[in-house]
């Protein structure tokens, strides 16, 4: 299809792609994430003004983003992340306590640290089914996670997990390891 507004997409595609590649093969993770965005909101930026000229518009485009609308990165604490983990390993098992990799997500929970000042983590409680769970990775692939209309958590072993996980989580902060009240 040619459309000749969209030409200059054509030219601007290896420099998007670098960037992109960039991006990927360099991510940057916790409270770096924003720094990802206003490199990515800055370049979104010449893109739409390029366009905008190439197309012969008579003004600059106006770019918005809403802070209401965008989350911060969340940050988990690496101390605090390590003390929880290994409260829950000593409790739950080390089986049923791992680490995951870190993902390029942002997420309000962050917010509540960062405003009170205190070191924060956001825990992940697996929600799968067993079955499930096992096959998909099996095939490669992820079950369906929050936030996806196909999340299909196994209720009552999930709450259980993230209750117990809570709990636990809380003891340790009150100095009540392994759950002495």
């Amino acid at each position: 299809m040619d459309i000749p507004e969209l030409k200059g997409l054509d030219a601007l595609y290896p420099s998007l792609d670098a960037l992109y590649q960039d991006l990927h093969r360099n991510p940057e993770l916790s409270n770096h994430e924003e720094k990802t965005a206003a490199k990515m909101a800055a370049r979104l930026r010449q893109v739409a003004k390029a366009e905008a000229a190439a197309a012969g518009a008579t003004r600059e485009p106006t770019i918005f983003v809403n802070p209401a609308e965008s989350a911060q990165a969340l940050y988990n604490d690496p101390a605090l992340t390590e003390r929880l983990g290994n409260a829950l390993r000593r409790t739950l098992g080390s089986t049923n306590v791992v680490a995951s990799e870190p993902v390029m997500g942002s997420e309000d929970f962050g917010v509540f640290g960062r405003t009170a000042g205190v070191p924060s983590v956001m825990l992940r409680v697996g929600a799968a089914e067993p079955g499930a769970f096992a096959k998909a990775k099996a095939a490669g692939t992820t079950v369906p996670g929050p936030h996806n209309a196909g999340f299909a958590p196994d209720r009552e072993p999930t709450i259980r997990a993230g209750v117990a996980a809570f709990t636990l989580s809380v003891l340790e902060l009150l100095g009540r390891p392994g759950g002495s009240l």
